[in-house]
């Protein structure tokens, strides 16, 4: 089957072994918070973020001889990459994105006419930190739960929900305590 006996280069990332346990209480959390304040699916938001390449490039290609050793491929050393902020909610509906470049002015942005709701913005390391973070909030989710509030004619003080990971960026004490925003289990929309 092609396998052989390799010499082992790494330690594999550790295994929660109560992964079951730690998934049904959070289901069952979010469930219960959904329940209490009656939040509609589409006021339920999930958002991640993830590094983007620039220049795109696969490790693959169908122009190269059979038998070849080496195969050279433009682009696959490139390592330019920007941060994309993507959020959606549990109606499906999917919210403008951020897009993080590299910089510590505007003049890092490309020349190019994003859609006027799109977030674009940088930081140093083209990585999502605090600021990034609570900046996405006001420009993107607060409005789209304001919208959803208006849209649905739901009252002034209806909760969403957002739920994230515990990505550092993620956990500013300010950024919990935004206008609108609060913590409860992955976080509470006021």
């Amino acid at each position: 089957m092609g396998y052989v006996k390799r010499k082992g280069t790494k330690a594999v990332k550790k295994i929660v072994t109560d992964f079951p346990a730690i998934k049904e209480n959070f289901l069952q959390r979010i469930t219960e918070i959904i329940k209490e304040f009656n939040i509609p699916p589409e006021m339920i938001i999930n958002w991640d973020q993830t590094g983007v390449a620039i220049i795109p490039a696969g490790d693959w290609t169908i122009w190269e001889a059979e038998g070849s050793r080496q195969v050279t491929i433009a682009g696959l050393d490139d390592k330019r990459q920007i941060t994309a902020v993507f959020a959606a909610s549990a109606a499906g509906d999917f919210l403008p994105p951020q897009l993080l470049y590299q910089g510590k002015t505007d003049r890092c942005h490309p020349i190019f006419n994003f859609p006027e709701n799109w977030d674009i913005h940088h930081t140093e390391s083209h990585w999502s930190n605090q600021e990034s973070m609570k900046r996405y909030i006001d420009k993107v989710i607060i409005p789209h739960v304001e919208a959803t509030r208006t849209r649905l004619q739901l009252p002034a003080d209806q909760r969403g929900i957002a739920i994230f990971d515990v990505y550092k960026a993620h956990r500013g004490e300010d950024l919990l305590k935004k206008q609108h925003f609060s913590c409860v289990c992955a976080c509470l929309l006021h």
